[in-house]
């Protein structure tokens, strides 16, 4: 294995927002509200039953209920587009000319007006998609590396091979 992997990153907004749709979608805390939401929203209609005379679900509750969940994934995902469009302008140096460097000792990233550097033992825990990587220092630090700039085939299995071993929680 490598003892250092060097990565130069260079990401367009299309990337980071795939990413962060990514991460928004897989995080946990989004999923417990969604299904938090649901089961609100199935126990509203229910209780509105069992409070009337006719007791009755229709097509047109469950419509209501998908439609109720369905809007408050697209207001997420609109946030989610806003809040990324302003970051990726506000700071162009975060996805610019950025060198990370992996190493026995941990991650060293370098770019214009940024330096980053933690040990193995400071990173949470790491995410895998089909493009890049998502290296979780804290809960809403996410370093995104992609794929594409690691190199082969073989070099991203060295890399995440690395990870694993370093990493705790995948």
């Amino acid at each position: 294995m490598q003892n250092t992997i060097t990565v130069r990153q260079q990401l367009t907004y299309k990337e980071f927002l795939n990413a962060m749709l990514y991460a928004f979608f897989i995080s946990r805390r989004v999923r417990r509200y969604f299904g938090f939401m649901l089961i609100i929203s199935c126990a509203s209609n229910l209780l509105g039953f069992l409070t009337t005379s006719k007791f009755s679900f229709t097509l047109q509750d469950a419509a209501f209920i998908v439609f109720f969940i369905g809007s408050l994934a697209l207001a997420g995902m609109l946030a989610l587009l806003i809040i990324t469009w302003w970051v990726y302008q506000k700071r162009p140096d975060l996805f610019n000319n950025v060198l990370y460097q992996f190493s026995h000792w941990g991650i060293t990233r370098e770019g214009p007006n940024t330096n980053f550097s933690k040990p193995w033992r400071e990173i949470d825990r790491f995410r895998e998609s089909k493009q890049f990587f998502l290296i979780y220092v804290s809960r809403f630090d996410v370093h995104i590396i992609q794929k594409k700039m690691i190199g082969d085939v073989e070099r991203i299995n060295i890399f995440r091979s690395m990870l694993e071993a370093n990493v705790g929680g995948k």
